[in-house]
């Protein structure tokens, strides 16, 4: 979704997509890539503690039984909040990397 929504927004306005080449674009691609992979394994990590460690789920009807002070939970009061800052730099960087209007 987060691809195809941004496409459909662009096919639609005519909006012509071009792709950065050059050295400093691909380190920003790099980064923003590597950004996003910490952000889904931070998640991905936080929500498997909520399973197994606080015998719950993210979803409000059945939230963890336990206190879970492990893992990123052991460092930041919420990490999910983390993830979401991630993506936010990530999105940043994408922003750099695309072309001025």
């Amino acid at each position: 979704m987060a691809v195809i929504v941004p496409l459909v927004i662009a096919r639609q306005s005519r909006t012509p997509l071009s792709v950065p080449i050059g050295a400093t674009a691909g380190i920003l691609a790099i980064g923003g890539i590597a950004l996003s992979a910490v952000g889904l394994a931070l998640f991905v990590s936080t929500l498997r503690l909520f399973v197994t460690v606080g015998r719950g789920t993210l979803a409000p009807w059945d939230p963890p039984k336990h206190l879970v002070v492990r893992g990123p939970y052991g460092f930041v009061r919420n990490p999910m909040i983390s993830w979401r800052d991630l993506r936010a730099v990530r999105r940043v960087v994408d922003a750099a990397l695309s072309p001025p209007p």
